[in-house]
């Protein structure tokens, strides 16, 4: 007793104290500050993941000047607050993600220190360090502000909401006021408006704080010893605050489609996960015919609902599958940024400590948290209350839409305080765990029986009683271990050891690109012999050795649903003189769904020496010449029908180029090209200028040049002493880009016809 004496009173913090430095508090914030920085260093980049694509696109969009366009033709209406931060440096300083990426690990951090200040308030500094400390390295924290989702903007303001909630009832318990419907005093006003600011804020971030709003009375009667006059007054003043939030956007889209909707991914999830989370092609397909977003949303609930009840059984099953989703570990998804890793193309840099701080992490914080949330002691905070809210809500959320690995980051963040008291608190911990008992179930030393109101029991139940303390966690621990234990098993070894066994492979390229074939063989042999990137390695030696016969039929037999597949045949059919065998593979399904991803295979695996030395036509037959580029398209120019290609995107740093190659154009034996002529097209929206294209030649500023509408040649003369190196001239192309519209999510620069070197 006297243990949880002495932890209630850590807990009297005064929101009005005189601030001074912490500095066991700002080593902590430094670290968890340094650790989002280090990911950049080991993160395998991979292109966006899921929803990414989709919010940079909006953001290109909005910072473009065409407003909210993009939303006349896609399914949904996302929540802006999000896009408007993606939009806003856009504009500023263009679509540089790197800017992006460091003012969401300044969110990430802000987010933790404000969760730091929640744990304070309603479990003294010593939980409330420890919380900081797990959050600075667990794993989702970490990665997230990496990411172009919407997940570490929604911590910072939905914590910051979470935070005034518990000052306000801090404050509430400090003055001991009852009675009274509306607050009398000024801190109380603040705390209540700013819990509604920064919770309409997080509703304009993710959606779903719109269905938590309810609770939030629930939330507050529970906190405040069931006092419904003081909980129905405060979340009066949360609701008002709410509202003036919200009500710029409401209204925007009540213009735009009769109603005062904030978001229309609902009905979309919705009708996806009873379809069980899959076939969002005929989703997309049956929405798309409404043209009212509003009316869309409406729509997919009702058709959501009638394949629930027409199948209610599968429904539920589904539903209770989501549920356990919501908590179990899915080594593969693309939340992991881990695709391939078991092929080896991933780095054990990333997989240990992605194994340590993700999964491990994760499944001992949750547990302790979970244990926590039982245990640790009640006060009138709230923060405990809220948790088992905010817990239950979402897995509502994961049985009647769908479970995928994000969705559980907020529950997860709001549990590192009850993991923390218990690591914190191990001593009180346990006497908690007997007073839990103790309190509620009285027993008579001198009988075998005890009494809970009047009622009369054995005393074998006290076992089991007791055990009830720990349920949650070990429930958790029943759904989460077997299955990841046997996927682990199966996946991070193999990943680390592929890595180790493909840095053959990799060493294999690079001799074969030099022209070792023999060598190259060498080293092939000792990499893994099933995975498509030996065998399409030793398929390309023997194409380079004119074995082209031989290599078509060891790479044949390879997965057809690949890009790498495709273009090594479409390259080898190419060498051996079959052009529409060459265009067959080069059109195919794979390549042209991954056309950036093709492009970057084929600049690094297919040697600059195959490429043209003083004319490069951008089309079908380009493969290993170009990088950056879309897919060849059809235009007209001068009435003549010709192919070009657009240039792509400008990479994390906004600074990225296009880049073409001739082979063998500086070598010893003719002169030195002297102009570089480019036929270039700036097409772009009425609304938008066309762009001006820098041009680069081996890591040299040639020019700027302003394109058109239509068609233009540009000659440009080439410096005299061009590094000659291997005989490679390589062209850099950098031009502004646009997002066409929502069914066109490509990132658009300049269109390019062909290229020539002129001696």
């Amino acid at each position: 007793k006297q243990e949880i004496t002495t932890t209630q009173t850590h807990t009297r913090i005064t929101t009005n104290s005189v601030f001074h430095l912490d500095w066991v508090l700002t080593l902590l914030l430094v670290l968890a500050f340094a650790m989002r920085l280090l990911i950049w260093l080991i993160i395998p980049h991979q292109g966006f993941v899921i929803d990414e694509q989709e919010y940079y696109d909006i953001g290109s969009v909005l910072a473009s000047g065409r407003g909210w366009s993009f939303y006349d033709t896609a399914t949904w209406v996302r929540p802006p607050l999000y896009v408007l931060y993606l939009a806003g440096i856009f504009q500023t300083i263009g679509a540089n993600l790197y800017a992006v990426r460091f003012g969401q690990i300044l969110m990430s951090v802000g987010a933790i220190y404000l969760l730091y200040r929640t744990a304070l308030l309603n479990y003294g500094r010593r939980t409330a360090l420890w919380t900081v400390g797990l959050a600075a390295f667990a794993w989702p924290f970490v990665v997230f502000p990496y990411l172009l989702l919407t997940e570490t903007l929604f911590l910072l303001v939905f914590t910051a909401s979470i935070y005034c909630v518990t000052a306000y009832l801090h404050t509430y318990e400090e003055e001991n006021q009852t009675g009274q419907f509306w607050p009398r005093t000024r801190r109380h006003w603040f705390w209540l408006v700013g819990a509604g600011l920064t919770l309409g804020l997080a509703s304009l971030t993710r959606g779903q704080v719109l269905s938590f709003l309810p609770f939030v009375a629930v939330w507050l009667w529970w906190a405040l010893a069931k006092k419904w006059k003081q909980a129905l007054g405060a979340f009066g003043i949360i609701l008002v605050a709410f509202l003036l939030t919200v009500a710029p956007w409401a209204y925007h889209n009540y213009t735009a489609y009769g109603r005062p909707v904030l978001e229309t991914t609902g009905g979309y999830n919705f009708y996806l996960g009873a379809l069980g989370g899959r076939n969002g092609h005929k989703v997309s397909e049956d929405l798309i015919k409404v043209k009212n977003q509003a009316d869309r949303e409406n729509l997919g609930y009702q058709l959501g609902l009638q394949k629930a009840t027409s199948d209610p059984l599968t429904f539920i099953n589904k539903g209770l599958k989501e549920s356990l989703d919501f908590w179990q570990i899915n080594y593969g998804a693309d939340e992991r940024i881990e695709k391939g890793f078991t092929k080896g193309e991933v780095s054990p840099l990333w997989l240990i400590p992605d194994f340590i701080f993700n999964d491990v992490f994760y499944i001992v914080l949750a547990a302790l948290g979970l244990l926590g949330l039982v245990i640790a002691p009640s006060n009138g905070r709230g923060l405990r209350s809220f948790v088992v809210i905010w817990t239950l809500q979402n897995m509502a959320l994961a049985f009647l839409f769908f479970a995928v690995s994000r969705f559980r980051v907020s529950v997860y963040f709001f549990l590192l305080p009850f993991a923390a008291y218990v690591i914190a608190n191990r001593r009180e911990t346990f006497a908690n765990l007997k007073m839990f008992v103790s309190k509620n179930f009285a027993f008579n030393k001198g009988s075998r029986t005890s009494s809970i109101e009047g009622k009369t029991f054995s005393r074998q139940p006290f076992f089991y009683l007791k055990f009830l303390t720990v349920v949650p966690a070990l429930a958790f621990l029943i759904v989460v271990l077997p299955p990841y234990l046997i996927d682990f098993a199966t996946t991070t070894p193999l990943g680390i050891r592929a890595w180790f066994e493909q840095e053959n492979a990799r060493k294999g390229d690079s001799l074969r690109l030099a022209g070792d074939y023999n060598g190259a063989l060498a080293a092939y042999k000792q990499a893994q012999p099933n995975n498509p990137a030996t065998v399409i390695g030793i398929g390309l030696t023997y194409a380079a050795q004119g074995q082209y016969e031989r290599a078509i039929a060891l790479i044949t037999p390879l997965s057809q649903d690949i890009a790498p597949t495709h273009l090594a045949l479409g390259y080898i059919w190419q060498l051996a003189g079959n052009a529409d065998y060459a265009r067959r593979e080069f059109e195919s399904r794979p390549v042209s769904l991954d056309e950036n991803g093709a492009d970057s295979w084929a600049w690094a695996q297919l040697p600059a020496s195959s490429c043209p030395s003083s004319e490069l036509k951008l089309g079908a037959f380009d493969w290993g010449c170009v990088d950056g580029f879309h897919s060849s398209q059809n235009d007209k120019d001068n009435g003549q029908t010709v192919t070009y290609r657009w240039t792509d995107g400008r990479g994390d740093d906004g600074k990225g180029l296009a880049r073409l190659r001739f082979g063998n154009a500086l070598t010893n034996k003719q002169p030195p090209p002297k102009t570089i002529s480019l036929r270039l097209k700036g097409f772009r929206p009425t609304s938008l200028t066309a762009p001006k294209v820098e041009v680069w030649v081996n890591g040299r500023l040639l020019d700027t040049v302003q394109t058109g509408s239509d068609w233009q040649t540009f000659v440009l003369n080439l410096p005299p002493d061009l590094p000659r190196g291997d005989g490679t001239l390589t062209v850099g192309l950098g031009a502004a880009t646009f997002v066409p519209d929502a069914t066109d999510r490509r990132e658009l620069g300049v269109m390019v016809e062909w290229v020539r070197l002129q001696s």
